[in-house]
């Protein structure tokens, strides 16, 4: 998804459209990581910004938790509410013998 949205930016840069982004929030120049910049500066003309924006990928937020850039200490204890989705995700997981490898999958309707 990300080369997409280089392939894109590239596109109308060099055919003499109006790159426009939207951000959450703007940040010093050298202060991010480089393998975080998707689409580099000299490809955008207008920057929006929007602190209330929020990145969606595959109509899911981008969660940063499972990405590993954050993460949480051992003494924090995340729960989920007791419903249909985590009793049969219990189960499945019961069902498994150790050692399976699993695909677990979201789907969005």
């Amino acid at each position: 998804m990300y080369l997409d949205a280089l392939v894109i930016a590239q596109a109308v840069h060099n055919n003499g459209g109006i790159m426009m982004m939207q951000v959450q929030k703007m940040v010093k120049k050298a202060t991010l990581h480089p393998k975080s910049v998707r689409i580099p500066g000299y490809l955008v003309d207008i920057v929006v910004v929007d602190p209330d924006q929020t990145q969606l990928y595959g109509g899911a937020p981008v969660n940063r938790f499972i990405s590993g850039d954050f993460t949480l200490d051992d003494s924090t204890k995340l729960s989920l509410p007791l419903n249909q989705r985590k009793l049969v995700a219990r189960r499945a997981l019961f069902e498994m013998r150790k050692g399976a490898v699993g695909n677990v999958r979201r789907r969005y309707c």
